[in-house]
């Protein structure tokens, strides 16, 4: 028997780029929704004053009816996110877009902060929640409890 690295013992690195964290969000909405489904994440619909978000994903049901996801990309959680609410979204982009929040960890306090917000989240773990009017749409999943990837604090002396 040749030796061989096992992998199971190498801690994972978060996914710490916006590049990254937007392929993670799409793949997400894409794994949970029902056949029928699709998203788009570019396309002619995206107003040019909506263009300060960091994405816009279209959300279309089978009966050709679309929703419209603001993406907020965090590389990390830690401290407070600022509110991110219907009422701030441009108008470009109307009242019924649903802002989504997109990290690589969204700690259990944060999630219910955001579900009483009325904002969506989206994470590397699994951890998943959004909820759309119309088209008539929820999706939920849970990730991880607690952060795979904890943020190193420097000894007290």
């Amino acid at each position: 028997m040749r030796n061989m690295a096992t992998t199971g013992n190498r801690k994972s690195t978060p996914p710490n780029r916006p590049s990254t964290l937007l392929t993670l969000a799409i793949d997400r909405l894409r794994e949970r929704l029902p056949p029928g489904w699709r998203v788009e994440s570019t396309g002619p619909w995206v107003p040019a004053e909506a263009k300060s978000y960091d994405a816009l994903v279209r959300i279309e049901g089978p009966d050709a009816a679309a929703a419209l996801l603001v993406l907020e990309l965090r590389t990390r959680t830690s401290g407070r996110i600022p509110a991110l609410t219907r009422e701030k979204l441009p108008r470009a982009v109307g009242r019924t877009a649903v802002p989504v929040l997109v990290a690589p960890f969204v700690p259990p306090a944060l999630q219910m902060e955001l579900q009483g917000q009325q904002v969506g989240y989206i994470d590397a773990t699994g951890n998943l929640d959004i909820r759309i009017s119309r088209p008539g749409l929820f999706l939920s999943a849970v990730g991880a409890l607690k952060n795979p990837w904890p943020v190193q604090r420097p000894a007290r002396t």
